[in-house]
């Protein structure tokens, strides 16, 4: 691997994956964080005579060691004088200095830490004990902190074998070490292993071709160890199909949703909500035509393909072809459920309940779905008024913001309309000169004012911010 643009080619997106997006619905509800870390790894179980975790264990403390004992007098004045190990280097080094072998054998390492304790107080992996079986390996700690803190940029997935771990590990270690390489990996240390991420590898910008360069090096050498690992996490780019690839978390990111697998955890189940959301109102729409219109689903395909198109209203479209808005309440709407796909959203509810301007609902959607919609949300209490357009004889949104601006005694100036569809929501308000906001990843231009979605709204300060 040359360079960033090779990688980027080589890269498999996870969202062209047909079977995977199939998939997806089925992952909406309870503990989807473990199903989506679980998948590859329900049958792991190849077994290795030699036990490479002594063996990396070994390598990695013999590492340490001899990079501690190699510190110039200079060095160990200066880690006294930062604080580094609590102040207290030199009897660490003194520790240290008694250990005049390596060791082989896990069980050799043990006895070293019984008889210093204070060499597995300050051991390489202490550095990060926390209370899960993952275990961290830094570089700069195994280098006695003689290197810089690494600027973490990307991260690589693989997924091996139980024992497979150790060896991988191993082999990747001392390369990176024989390169001068700086590194960062994670290895799960439980017993069973049935995560996808059982190895996760840090890198920065200067060090991951490096990475992926050692690791599909020890590919072509023990090109059966790589047969035996799964695959990476599900909505990762694949490598050569055993590497996973994602771009690391910026620091809000982490802050707001904690860890990398949370944050995906939660922005893919709003997506898998959303789209259920969507398939399934089709979906129902589709059985009511073809029941309504006595037509094949193949006919009702082809005409529901162009309906949108040529009525952007879906009251008129339906008109065209014989039905009546509230057939289309009583046989689409009323039959879902929205408590199968939308959360209760804290953002959105407090920022209702601290905002005093006054909120109505104009929606398309029956008063059953409604009502049971913004209950879910808990935000109907906070609406003034809710209107339908099913009510009104144009079926146009424009005549309800006309009842708003009415019923409050406002003009149009005063009135900021928020909604996802350019032609029934925004379209409307801009005719009667309300103030528009699209929700909508693309901008249609620069005269409207433009967010992805209703939080992004929220966090950049809410109605009072966008139009002061």
């Amino acid at each position: 691997m040359q360079n960033f643009t090779e990688l980027y080619n080589s890269i498999k997106n996870p969202l062209f994956n047909g079977e995977l997006l199939r998939k997806l619905p089925d992952y909406r509800g309870k503990d989807l964080y473990f199903k989506l870390i679980k998948q590859n790894s329900k049958d792991k179980h190849f077994k290795d005579e030699y036990d490479y975790r002594e063996n990396l264990y070994a390598l990695l403390f013999n590492v340490w060691k001899n990079n501690i004992l190699s510190l110039s007098k200079q060095q160990l004045l200066d880690l006294k004088q930062r604080g580094s190990y609590q102040g207290n280097i030199y009897e660490l080094y003194d520790s240290l200095s008694q250990q005049d072998k390596n060791v082989d054998t896990y069980e050799e390492l043990q006895q070293v830490f019984n008889r210093f304790p204070l060499v597995e107080q300050y051991c390489w992996y202490n550095y990060f004990k926390n209370n899960t079986s993952f275990v961290h390996v830094y570089s700069r700690e195994l280098r006695a902190k003689q290197e810089d803190y690494m600027d973490i940029k990307h991260r690589l997935y693989i997924n091996p074998e139980p024992n497979d771990t150790y060896r991988l590990l191993g082999l990747f270690t001392i390369e990176a070490l024989k390169e001068e390489i700086p590194f960062y990996y994670k290895f799960d240390d439980g017993i069973e292993k049935k995560r996808d991420d059982t190895i996760v590898m840090y890198a920065s910008d200067e060090n991951l071709l490096a990475y992926i360069n050692i690791l599909q090096s020890i590919g072509n050498r023990f090109p059966k160890l790589i047969s035996r690992c799964n695959k990476p996490p599900i909505l990762t780019g694949y490598i050569d199909n055993w590497i996973g690839y994602a771009t690391e978390p910026t620091e809000r990111m982490k802050e707001k949703y904690g860890s990398y697998n949370n944050m995906v955890t939660e922005l893919l189940e709003d997506a898998i909500n959303e789209a259920y959301s969507t398939i399934e109102k089709r979906q129902t729409t589709k059985r009511w035509l073809a029941k309504k219109l006595n037509k094949s689903s193949d006919e009702i395909d082809r005409i529901y393909a162009i309906l949108p198109s040529k009525y952007p209203n879906p009251y008129l479209g339906f008109i065209s072809l014989g039905c009546t808005p509230d057939e289309y309440m009583t046989e689409v709407f009323d039959k879902i459920k929205p408590s199968n796909f939308i959360n209760f959203n804290p953002k959105i509810y407090n920022y209702f309940k601290k905002t005093s301007v006054l909120k109505a609902l104009v929606t398309l959607a029956s008063p059953q779905y409604t009502n049971e919609l913004q209950s879910k949300l808990k935000l109907k209490e906070f609406y003034s008024e809710i209107l339908y357009v099913k009510d009104f004889k144009s079926y146009n949104k424009k005549d309800c913001y006309k009842k708003i601006a009415k019923d409050f005694n406002i003009d149009f100036a005063e009135i900021c309309v928020m909604g996802d569809s350019y032609i029934n929501d925004i379209l409307p308000a801009q005719e009667l000169g309300c103030k528009v906001i699209l929700i909508s990843n693309k901008s249609r231009n620069s005269n409207i004012k433009t967010v992805e979605s209703i939080e992004e709204f929220i966090e950049n300060g809410g109605i009072e911010k966008y139009y002061e």
